[in-house]
């Protein structure tokens, strides 16, 4: 979406533009007295110069139909020329910016060598979020020949800045972790795959291990129009664990959204792919696409409301493969300036060819960041997830019932930019305890992770 400070320089622009134009308009009537219209239109250019668009357009719009502008004479053509591009800029200050555009338009076919208005439409149109057509105003004037080089500065400026280019980022992430249990990764938060938590490994004793992280997470958007945008985004991650090479792990995470405005909020879809490897072997892949709606409810509360479909395939057993169904609800709430509260609530229900793999699961999320200064934010969350399977687990005689929680503290220092090139940099330091209880023993562990990690946005 444009932004307020984009709209208040645009009309800035505009209004400017118009004092400019209408001088130049001034001038020409100036010359050319014999025309009975002159004085009205002189009038009209300082009623615009006062801000009175109102009024201006008024006394525009009684001349517009004049039958003397039907004359076939140079003097007559430069007159209505500039009653349109007056039009056009108080309109432009009226807000009323498609009528704007319809003025200016004819100011371009009635004058194509004229460069002011060619700009003033290249901004409306940008303004409307008609890109394709600014751009195509833009790339004409930078075509002209006559073009003075302070008017070519600041078109390239404008055009440099347009709100539909596409935008670039990209964040290089490394550190060290210490895990006491490392034969449960997929509980870690660094893997989680759309809240989902996997087991990866036949093993059940506990390995405490170290090990360094290494990634990159790229973003790419572009606005297409004044309501609508789309991104895409792909993090790549690798743990490594020194001794226990079987148990490195990395995923890609791929995901492309579609966003637009509606009613009073926006809708989004989005097609998702991930993939795990554990030991250099793929482990799982997933696909699925997700949508939602995200609105605000008041000034100080958004709620997210969110449906997905996933299907899960695992590369070692089929029977494990699950197709999941995800709504869940997000709310996010601003106390106060530096203090944001946030919850969730989900049901996640997975469907597997064998019963002792489907599930329900219930999942209740709480947190709170808080910016303890500028360049400090500490957070604190708490996740719990009740899962109840379908299937009876032979030899066990039971239905398995897992109750899960995660405790996540984290202080995230902002180092700030070091240069133009690189934008900002921070370091992330905190723990997480994961618990499992379930009514089957052979379920039940613990897990404590700690970590240090370096992030650099370029």
């Amino acid at each position: 979406m444009l932004s307020m400070k984009f709209k208040s320089s645009l009309l800035k622009g505009v209004i400017s533009a118009s004092i400019l134009m209408g001088t130049m308009c001034a001038n020409a009537n100036v010359i050319n007295k014999k025309n009975d219209l002159s004085g009205d239109v002189v009038n009209a250019v300082k009623l615009i110069k006062g801000k009175q668009y109102a009024k201006a357009c008024s006394a525009l719009n009684s001349i517009y139909d004049d039958k003397s502008l039907l004359e076939q004479t140079a003097d007559a053509q430069q007159t209505q020329s500039n009653i349109y591009y007056l039009l056009g800029q108080c309109y432009a200050g009226l807000g009323l910016y498609e009528q704007s555009k319809e003025q200016l338009e004819k100011v371009v076919i009635a004058s194509p060598l004229e460069p002011r208005p060619y700009l003033d439409l290249a901004l409306i149109n940008q303004y409307l979020g008609n890109f394709d057509a600014a751009n195509e105003k833009f790339d004409a004037l930078l075509a002209m020949n006559d073009l003075s080089p302070e008017l070519r500065e600041k078109i390239e400026s404008i055009t440099d800045k347009s709100p539909d280019a596409w935008n670039y980022y990209v964040n290089f992430f490394g550190g060290g972790l210490s895990d006491s249990n490392i034969n449960n990764a997929p509980i870690s938060d660094s893997i989680t795959i759309y809240n989902q938590e996997f087991t990866f490994n036949s093993e059940s004793r506990p390995i405490d291990a170290t090990g360094v992280n290494l990634g990159l997470t790229a973003q790419v958007s572009k606005l297409l129009s004044k309501t609508s945008y789309i991104s895409g985004q792909v993090e790549l991650s690798s743990t490594t664990f020194g001794d226990f090479s079987k148990q490195n792990h990395t995923y890609v995470d791929l995901n492309i959204s579609y966003n637009s405005k509606f009613w009073n909020g926006e809708y989004f879809v989005q097609p998702r792919f991930a993939t795990v490897n554990i030991g250099g072997e793929n482990f799982l892949n997933l696909f699925g696409v997700q949508g939602g709606y995200v609105t605000m409810l008041s000034d100080s509360l958004r709620m997210n409301a969110n449906l997905g479909y996933h299907q899960y395939t695992y590369s070692d057993d089929s029977d494990r493969d699950i197709s999941q169904i995800k709504p869940e609800v997000l709310l996010n709430y601003r106390l106060l300036d530096d203090l944001v509260l946030y919850s969730s609530v989900a049901l996640s229900m997975g469907t597997a060819s064998d019963d002792i793999y489907s599930y329900s699961d219930m999942i209740l999320k709480v947190g709170t960041d808080y910016s303890l200064f500028d360049s400090l934010m500490l957070s604190l969350s708490y996740k719990m997830n009740s899962i109840s399977y379908d299937g009876e687990i032979e030899g066990f005689g039971k239905v398995r019932d897992d109750g899960r929680t995660t405790i996540n503290v984290n202080a995230s220092y902002n180092l700030g930019g070091f240069s133009d090139f690189m934008k900002r940099a921070t370091i992330d330091i905190g723990g997480s305890v994961y618990q499992n209880d379930s009514n089957i023993a052979l379920f039940e562990n613990d897990r404590t992770q700690f970590y240090v990690l370096f992030n650099i946005a370029l």
